[in-house]
């Protein structure tokens, strides 16, 4: 291990400004000599390159999430619209249906009653009384001629 040298508080000298140091060197900020500066500027210049660099990296990252976002947000908007036109679609089939149900009910419900007033009063009972009347007419075409001898 080495011996660190002993100096007497005497022979420290206080901090000299750097211009004293050397006149002929211009100052670039905060009492930095240029030379003595190089450095510290160089780390300074590559955080900021850096501090840049990153910030356009995710700023780049961000807006490709932005228009990710509004392309999933556009795909959500043309499904809902496709969902609200499907069930807009089958409600108007239901109610379709429903309108064809009750017009065949009534339909139906005229149907019976036409076919039960036809058993009743239908064809055959004019047929049937088209046949009696002429029945009738031909007895009474016999009485007539029975009476009066034709």
């Amino acid at each position: 291990m080495e011996e660190i040298p002993s100096v007497a508080p005497s022979e420290i000298k206080a901090a000299e400004p750097v211009a004293a140091l050397n006149p002929n060197k211009p100052l670039a900020s905060a009492g930095f000599g240029v030379g003595k500066s190089g450095l510290a500027m160089g780390f300074v210049g590559g955080l900021m390159v850096g501090v840049v660099g990153t910030m356009m990296y995710y700023k780049n990252k961000m807006d490709s999430i932005n228009s990710d976002l509004e392309r999933i947000n556009k795909q959500l908007n043309e499904a809902e619209s496709a969902i609200k036109r499907a069930e807009s679609r089958e409600a108007k089939k239901l109610a379709a249906e429903e309108a064809v149900k009750k017009y065949d009910s009534r339909v139906n419900m005229d149907t019976s009653f036409l076919a039960q007033f036809n058993r009743g009063n239908g064809p055959l009972h004019v047929i049937g009384g088209i046949i009696n009347g002429i029945r009738r007419n031909a007895r009474d075409a016999w009485s007539i001629q029975a009476t009066f001898g034709a």
